[in-house]
C-alpha cells in the first residue's frame, strides 16, 4: 500500500513483547495483516500496522502469549479526531475554505497590458460597459465579445486578448503598425485561384465566406472592414487563420504498342585524333549503324611548352534495333496514369501538400487517355491593399 493510502486510512506504531514475538509476526503475515518497518529491540519488536490490521491482531496475541502497546497514532482519521476536540478551530477552518471557494468565483484584479504611452482610459471605459469590472462573477465574463467590442471601438487596435485566470483578468492590446505618413495599411484577403475553404478563423475584418465553402479566383474571403449592427465603422488590415485546398489537373496518353530499342550485340571501335576543333580517323571501323548508342573516351596528349592539346579519342558504336511491343490493358492504363500524375505534380508549388488523388479514364481503342485530379492543401490567398 502507498503512503497516501496509509495516511488516509490511518496507522499505528506498536510494541510487541512476550514469549513468542517471532511466531506472532509469522501468524500476522499468514493472515495478510500489513506490517512494515519492523525493528528488533532487546526484548520486544516495534512495527507499524494499519488501523484495520491492529483490530485483527488481538486473537493472535492470545495464541502467542504476547502483549501490545500503542506508541503513537498517525494519519488523517486521528488528525480529524484531534481537531474535533477544538470545534471552534475546525469551524473557522471550514469557513475559511468556503470563503476561499466563494471568492475564487469572482474577478478581483484587472490588468491592462498596452504599448508604452498609450492611454488606456478609454479601454477601461469599454471594459466597464461590457461587464468586466472588479467583483464581477467569472461566469458572466465573455472574453470574445469584449475583444470584439474593443476592436470595433478603436481602429488603431489590431487585436485584444482577454484571459481570465483565477481571480485575475489580463487584457493585452496590440496596435496596428503605421506607415511612414502615419496612415494605416488596410486591405482584404482574396482568393488567388479556385479552391475549397477548409477552415476560417477571422482575427481582423469581416468574413464573407464560411468554412466548407467553395471559393473562386478573385473572391474576397475576409473583407478589411469592421461593422457594428450592420453599420460601417472603419477599415482594417484583414487578418485570419485560413486553411485552403485546391485542385491540379494533369493529362496522360498511352498506346498499347510502343517501340523498344534493344542491343543486337554488334559493335565497332574507332580511334580518332582531335586538335583545335578538328578531328581525323586513325584506326578502326567507321560507324555504319542506323541505330546505335555511343561511348566515348578521350586521352589528351600534351607536350612541354606547346599550348595546343591533341587528343586521341576512342569511340565505341553499339548497334541497336527497334522492336515493337504490346502492353496489356492494365499496363496501358498504368502508363497513362503515371504520365497524368507526373503532369499534375509539376504544377504544384513546394509548400503544397497533396492529400487526395483521383483519376478519370477514357478508352480510345488502342490508346488510353487519363486525367489525374490532385487535391492539395495550399495557401491560395493573398492580401489586397485598399486603393485610396
Amino acid at each position: 500500500m502507498s503512503r497516501v493510502t496509509h495516511f488516509s486510512r490511518g496507522y499505528v506504531k506498536i510494541r510487541i513483547s512476550g514469549k513468542f514475538p517471532e511466531r506472532f509476526i509469522n501468524l500476522c503475515l499468514s493472515k495478510r495483516i500489513p506490517l512494515w518497518k519492523l525493528v528488533q529491540r532487546n526484548n520486544h519488536i516495534e512495527l507499524f500496522t494499519t488501523v484495520a490490521g491492529f483490530k485483527r491482531i488481538r486473537p493472535i496475541l492470545k495464541t502467542t502469549e504476547c502483549s501490545v502497546k500503542i506508541i503513537n497514532k498517525q494519519g488523517l482519521p486521528f488528525i480529524l479526531d484531534r481537531m474535533l476536540h477544538y470545534k471552534w478551530l475546525f469551524g473557522c477552518l471550514v469557513l475559511l475554505i468556503l470563503l476561499g471557494i466563494w471568492g475564487s468565483m469572482y474577478i478581483w484584479s484587472i490588468s491592462i497590458n498596452a504599448p508604452a504611452n498609450y492611454d488606456t482610459t478609454e479601454i477601461e471605459r469599454v471594459l466597464s460597459e461590457t461587464g468586466l469590472v472588479k467583483g464581477v462573477l467569472r461566469s458572466r465574463v465573455d472574453p470574445r465579445s469584449i475583444s470584439k467590442a474593443i476592436q470595433a471601438e478603436f481602429s488603431e487596435i489590431r487585436w485584444a486578448d482577454i484571459r481570465v485566470t483565477g481571480i485575475k483578468a489580463d487584457v493585452t492590446i496590440e496596435l496596428r503598425p503605421n506607415n511612414a505618413d502615419g496612415t494605416l495599411t488596410t486591405g482584404d484577403i482574396v482568393a488567388l485561384r479556385d479552391g475549397y475553404l477548409e477552415e476560417l478563423i477571422v482575427l481582423d475584418g469581416t468574413a464573407l465566406a464560411r468554412s466548407g465553402n467553395t471559393i473562386t479566383k478573385g473572391q474576397v474571403i475576409v473583407e478589411g472592414k469592421v461593422y457594428s449592427n450592420n453599420l460601417y465603422l472603419h477599415n482594417v488590415a484583414a487578418r485570419a487563420l485560413i486553411k485552403t485546398s485546391t485542385w491540379y489537373y494533369g493529362n496522360g496518353l498511352a498506346s498499347a504498342e510502343y517501340t523498344e530499342l534493344q542491343q543486337t550485340g554488334n559493335r565497332s571501335v574507332q580511334f580518332l585524333w582531335k586538335a583545335q576543333g578538328k578531328e581525323g580517323h586513325l584506326y578502326g571501323q567507321r560507324n555504319n549503324y542506323d541505330l546505335y548508342t555511343l561511348q566515348e573516351v578521350s586521352y589528351p596528349l600534351r607536350w612541354r611548352n606547346i599550348s595546343t592539346t591533341v587528343e586521341v579519342v576512342k569511340r565505341v558504336y553499339i548497334e541497336q534495333r527497334a522492336v515493337i511491343k504490346e502492353l496489356n490493358e492494365e499496363q496501358v492504363k498504368e502508363k497513362a496514369q503515371q504520365a497524368a500524375l507526373a503532369a499534375a505534380l509539376t504544377q504544384i508549388g513546394p509548400i503544397s501538400s497533396p492529400v487526395e488523388i483521383s483519376y478519370k479514364y477514357i478508352d480510345l481503342g488502342t490508346m488510353m487517355y487519363v486525367e489525374a485530379i490532385l487535391k492539395a492543401y495550399e495557401d491560395i490567398t493573398y492580401f489586397s491593399i485598399h486603393q485610396r
